[in-house]
């Protein structure tokens, strides 16, 4: 070798080491993997000074080998898509072995792509096994490549291969990365919204949304039967719906309820899929991917995603999919139990309303029979002076049967004022007062309202419990209403040898000053909608209870209520 051709040896196998270099620094940058494949070609470019060069990677879907990135060809051959196998570069990628090819104008695999190419080499670039693309440099002069060429373009191609994979793996990561964010997102909205026809709108919206897929819908398991229904349907309008139900024992559904794993189905013109068959005909969907809802290891209904085109769904899409699944389950588990609380509370304003019935009921009779009894001790002085028989003996004889229907219609309606005793039973304090504060846990959140409950006693008494219940309920929501911006509630239980404390205290805005001491009476109240009868029936209770209720302080820092209720060991 002489020493020009030793010298421009070195010179290469010195490009070649810095090209090396910098490919393998490529990694590290903050870009994407077309910018990386621009580097990279450039590269090839300096180092080897072919006639033309391309990268072509193979597309996911297609299985065809694009061109992404090239020199010297013109712009159109971009759209060129290969086969694997199809001319010297699907036939690297085919076998995934580099070729140099001396003259391709005697080589039946060539694709002519330029008129002056004559020689070519093609190296596959391979990720964990798999051939991902296909190196290309081309000259126009025949034999214009030689075994090192080839030797040095595959180790440039190995690099290149990794770096690609590596950003790939990042980009991959980051999309993760920012997909999860966006489900978490997607799903504590999901969680949030308790009104039920909207919430299951949104789950079918926010599924679509994140697989790209045609139809999606949801069917809710009836809890008494193994009917499904559909519930909602997002990719087209319901009404073009006529199967809306159906049982457990068939198709693909049957198979993902039983497991209790999502199911997919990629040919489904192939399979005997009952549900949904019209709409799966009318819009020619091809694949299914069918995921249980389950909570609490029970499935409460089915999630499916249709696509129009025959489709394989990855594992990051199950993933997607089934996420939104577990949030859909809870957030429907949330909904029923709102909707639960929402008819419980509804109850309980019912009851109150036919106690406090009842109470004005009792002080309304009560006012009557006072003067009543004034009218018959009256009456019966004017009777003693009639004559009898006579026609005004005979009229009082009808005033008096009055009298006495009145009084017997005074005395139901205050028997039926007291207290039932029938109804006391012995009851766990800690039990009701936690039953009671998990009522209202809801709108106490709504309202940014914090309630503290302090009570390291275990005790029983004979109580009513759901008048015990009321009390509490009437104490909570009139300190909710005192802290219009939020702020803090504290039940606290104290235990003494004869009775049991209950501290009722909150930081709100207090009661003024000049009700204070008259906040016990009927009709009394602070409020424009309120009866003032709400503290009356409170205190009734408790009484009935041998128990009471005093406000022991109440000013701009807050309200404190001490309750009294008898204890025996």
């Amino acid at each position: 070798m002489s020493k020009e051709d030793s010298f421009s040896h070195y010179n290469k196998e010195r490009s070649l080491i810095d090209s090396l270099y910098r490919i393998s620094r490529a990694v590290s940058l903050e870009t994407n993997h077309k910018e990386i494949l621009n580097i990279i070609i450039d590269e090839i470019m300096e180092v080897f000074e072919p006639f033309t060069a391309s990268i072509a990677l193979v597309e996911p879907k297609t299985k065809r080998l694009e061109i992404v990135v090239s020199r010297g060809l013109e712009k159109n051959s971009q759209k060129l898509r290969l086969k694997i196998g199809q001319g010297i570069t699907g036939w690297a990628a085919l076998h995934g072995q580099p070729l140099l090819v001396q003259d391709v104008r005697i080589d039946k695999r060539y694709f002519k792509l330029h008129e002056e190419v004559v020689s070519e080499i093609a190296v596959p670039m391979e990720d964990r096994g798999n051939v991902i693309g296909v190196v290309n440099i081309d000259t126009d002069r025949k034999a214009g490549f030689q075994t090192e060429d080839l030797k040095s373009l595959s180790l440039l191609t190995q690099e290149a291969s990794r770096v690609v994979s590596h950003i790939w793996l990042f980009s991959q990561l980051r999309t993760q990365k920012s997909q999860l964010q966006t489900i978490i997102k997607a799903g504590q909205k999901l969680v949030q919204n308790l009104q039920s026809p909207e919430l299951l709108d949104q789950i079918t919206e926010k599924v679509l949304q994140f697989t790209q897929c045609k139809i999606c819908t949801l069917f809710l398991k009836d809890p008494n039967s193994k009917n499904f229904s559909l519930q909602s349907i997002s990719g087209v309008q319901a009404d073009v719906i006529n199967e809306k139900n159906f049982q457990v024992g068939y198709t693909s559904f049957d198979v993902a309820i039983s497991r209790k794993k999502q199911v997919e189905v990629m040919d489904l013109p192939k399979t005997e899929e009952y549900h949904l068959i019209t709409i799966i005909q009318k819009f020619k969907l091809a694949s299914l991917l069918a995921t249980p809802l389950i909570f609490k290891n029970q499935v409460i209904g089915m999630l499916n995603v249709y696509t129009e085109s025959y489709h394989r769904f990855s594992n990051p899409e199950k993933q997607t999919v089934n996420a939104l699944a577990n949030f859909a389950s809870i957030a429907i588990q949330n909904a029923n139990l709102y909707q639960r609380l929402f008819n419980t509370e509804e109850q309980l304003r019912k009851n109150d309303k036919l106690t406090t019935l009842g109470f004005l009921s009792a002080e309304i009779a009560h006012e009557i029979r006072n003067p009543l009894t004034v009218i018959k001790l009256l009456y019966d002085n004017v009777a003693l002076s009639l004559p009898n028989p006579s026609s005004s003996f005979d009229d009082a004889e009808i005033i008096r049967e009055k009298l006495l229907q009145l009084e017997e219609i005074v005395e139901r309606v205050l028997n039926f004022g007291k207290s039932n005793e029938r109804l006391f039973k012995r009851c766990n304090l800690n039990d009701l007062l936690l039953e009671t504060i998990q009522l209202v846990r809801l709108k106490l959140h709504q309202k940014r309202i914090v309630l503290h409950y302090e009570n390291n006693h275990l005790v029983t008494l004979n109580a009513n419990k759901g008048q015990l219940q009321q009390v509490i309920l009437n104490l909570i929501i009139n300190s909710m209403e005192a802290l219009p911006n939020g702020g803090d509630i504290t039940i606290k239980v104290e235990v003494k040898p004869e009775a049991i404390n209950i501290l009722f205290k909150d930081n709100g805005i207090g009661i003024p000053l000049e009700i204070q001491g008259k906040i016990f009476d009927s009709f009394l109240s602070g409020k424009n909608s309120g009866t003032g009868l709400g503290m009356t029936i409170i205190k009734q209770i408790l009484k009935n209870h041998q128990g009471d209720i005093t406000l022991v302080k109440s000013d701009q820092f807050g309200t404190f209520f001490l309750i009294k209720l008898p204890f025996r060991q």
